[in-house]
């Protein structure tokens, strides 16, 4: 338990809008974690979590605070999750993406509550959101969920579906020194192959970003390279068609993968015949 004078100047720190003050009260909390009752770390917590709804766009000048917050948070460790948990609404999308990753560096302690979120919870955008935070973990744990994450890529929910196809490009670095089974690697292969024709362009970039993972983390057979390096090359501009994705984002991810899997930069005299010679 902190003595009151110590309390009382962290949590006016907590409420200041001056960034030197709430800096301050950061670095306390993080050097006075062991001392803290867990009503103390709820209610800290709570503090810290309300830093991450700071818009920088009106108040740049406390820039560096929400590293501060989540640096103390992940510090606090398995005593916030519960906290930033609750604090997953549809409010305020940046916020939520900032508890996600304090969430995601908090770590092991918090797989559990972020799979049964991932798992069952009624909203999709929360679920997501869990998900997002789950592949930020590196936990042989996980590998576990990602059968079901290959099984997100079908939900009705854009939010959730995208997520999953982002996921997967972070979790196939085999999680933990886990990797993945050759049937596992396959199903989400083809899922993101239909994903590649999505007609939401982030999501046809995450898509081909993952298949990239895929090749580069040698899951894919020589079939599967076919097959995706038709696809990218449609995407570029460099098969018979001479017709690119109109996406910069997807363009940028393609040359990516075609790099994964062919070993060189695309050029326009590519006809990706290289396979079947």
């Amino acid at each position: 338990m902190l003595d009151n004078e110590l309390l009382e100047s962290i949590y006016n720190g907590l409420k200041s809008t001056d960034k030197t003050e709430i800096l301050d009260a950061c670095e306390k909390v993080s050097a006075n974690i062991k001392a803290m009752d867990p009503k103390e770390l709820a209610s800290i917590t709570d503090g810290l979590v309300s830093l991450l709804y700071i818009d920088l766009d009106t108040e740049p000048e406390l820039e560096g605070v929400i590293d501060c917050a989540i640096e103390a948070i992940s510090a606090i460790g398995a005593d916030s999750v519960e906290v930033l948990i609750e604090g997953l609404t549809d409010a305020d999308l940046e916020a939520n993406l900032r508890i996600a990753h304090a969430l995601g560096k908090i770590g092991q302690p918090a797989i559990a509550i972020l799979t049964q979120k991932f798992r069952t919870d009624p909203d999709p955008y929360i679920r997501a959101l869990a998900l997002f935070a789950i592949s930020k973990i590196d936990d042989p744990r996980l590998i576990e969920i990602f059968p079901e994450v290959v099984s997100a890529l079908d939900h009705e929910n854009q939010e959730l579906r995208s997520m999953a196809v982002q996921a997967i490009g972070r979790m196939v670095e085999c999680i933990g020194g886990v990797c993945f089974t050759a049937e596992t690697a396959a199903e989400a292969f083809n899922k993101l192959m239909a994903k590649a024709g999505d007609a939401h362009a982030g999501t046809r970039a995450k898509a081909i970003f993952s298949i990239g993972k895929l090749a580069h983390k040698e899951y894919l057979n020589d079939d599967q390279k076919q097959k995706a390096l038709d696809v990218i090359s449609g995407m570029l501009g460099i098969d018979d068609m001479h017709s690119w994705d109109r996406a910069f984002i997807v363009r940028k991810e393609a040359e990516e993968a075609y790099e994964h899997i062919t070993g060189r930069k695309p050029g326009a005299e590519d006809t990706c015949k290289f396979i079947r010679e």
